[in-house]
């Protein structure tokens, strides 16, 4: 009875529910519809003469025309009021051309008007909102459905006005944009555009940036009169960085300026060691210069667009530095004269891999001998002429 009373306001405060086809004849407004729980068989039905404002938007098929053969659905949002108009509007062979017109998937009719912010308002998921006639868009439009939009050249976009797309949120357009410009991801540090093309329309689709990940790309080394030669090897998830360098050994500001890691990681804006040399990782030459020992254990971080690091333990292997003090001395060959004739031993990973100058054995084989040693006191004597084993 109530829906039959003209110009009534239904007021819903508490949960209900409904399955029923109810006839509206006259102007309603409905108030607090968010808490009407409506069944599979409910449906509003405008007859002439009736009006239905709302404050939720109705699916599809839950409000239909009496007679669809002469009527169809017209739907207005009003975005100060937040309530939406169901009107009938009587199907004529007359054109009657509208600067927008937002169609829902089904084919209803969901706006007619010359109101972007309607427009926009009264879109749901999959609808396409068409421009006929040049309207001005003059504030950001997030988008958080699917939308479609046809004649987006009559759209004068303001000056630093950009779709923005959220959660949820594609837009096809039958038009190129300006990705950065004119159309951009609600977060840029967890997501980027995707771009793709379908015919005459583009296709925007908010995208995660994924996580940086670690590649198989090497590191970039520049050798000249600080480091002769240079590998890396790699054994049970350890990273070794072999560094064939000058007898009096290589600062932690000349590693860092030498050896750069851009490279070696995907998704990364930076890869970098730290600025400083962390505890434990240098030792005075005999210049009074802070170099780096062998064996020192260092931090490589990847910096991901999307704000996660990850990274990397590196060890450093200074070739010929036996005795991890940073540079190359009668000591080391000492140690590594010792170990070839069997009277004291050279032990740890990081200490024989540097005493492997010659790179006759492999990282899992003591292959410590003779030549290492000569190699080493060479280096020491005659560092101009020094030919490393490494490439």
């Amino acid at each position: 009875e109530a829906v039959g009373a003209d110009g009534y306001t239904i007021t819903v405060s508490s949960a209900v529910s409904s399955d029923d086809e109810i006839e509206i004849a006259n102007a309603v407004t409905l108030t607090g519809a968010s808490s009407i729980t409506f069944g599979d068989g409910f449906k509003f039905i405008l007859k002439e003469g009736g009006e239905l404002v709302i404050d939720a938007e109705l699916e599809d098929g839950q409000i239909t025309a009496d007679d669809t053969e002469n009527y169809v659905i017209s739907v207005t949002y009003n975005s100060d009021t937040g309530y939406w108009t169901y009107t009938l509007v009587a199907q004529t062979t007359e054109e009657v051309t509208y600067a927008i017109v937002v169609t829902a998937a089904n084919g209803d009719i969901l706006y007619q008007g010359d109101s972007l912010t309607d427009a926009f308002a009264a879109a749901n998921d999959g609808s396409t909102i068409t421009v006929n006639q040049a309207v001005d868009m003059d504030a950001g439009r997030e988008l958080t459905k699917n939308i479609t939009i046809t004649g987006s050249t009559n759209i004068v976009m303001g000056e630093g006005v950009m779709f923005i797309l959220a959660e949820g949120g594609q837009l096809t357009i039958d038009r190129q944009l300006s990705i950065g410009t004119t159309i951009e991801a609600d977060d840029t540090n967890a997501y980027y555009i995707s771009e793709t093309q379908s015919g005459e329309y583009y296709i925007y689709t908010r995208v995660s940036v994924p996580d940086p990940e670690w590649n198989e790309n090497l590191p970039s080394v520049i050798t000249g009169n600080v480091i002769a030669g240079w590998t890396v090897q790699e054994s049970d998830s350890k990273y070794y960085l072999l560094l064939d360098v000058q007898p009096e050994g290589i600062t932690w500001d000349q590693l860092n300026a030498l050896v750069t890691w851009s490279d070696t990681a995907d998704n990364a804006t930076s890869v970098y060691l730290p600025e400083s040399a962390p505890n434990g990782t240098t030792s005075e030459n005999r210049d009074g210069n802070e170099v780096v020992i062998n064996g020192a254990s260092v931090t490589v971080t990847a910096v991901g667009a999307n704000g996660t690091n990850i990274t990397r333990n590196v060890t450093i292997i200074i070739m010929g530095d036996v005795n991890a003090n940073g540079y190359m001395d009668a000591g080391d060959s000492v140690l590594m004269q010792s170990h070839v004739v069997g009277e004291a031993y050279i032990t740890g990973t990081a200490a024989l891999l540097a005493a492997n100058l010659n790179q006759r054995s492999t990282l899992h084989e003591d292959g410590v001998d003779a030549g290492d040693a000569v190699l080493v006191q060479s280096k020491v004597v005659n560092w101009d002429g020094y030919e490393s084993a490494l490439k």
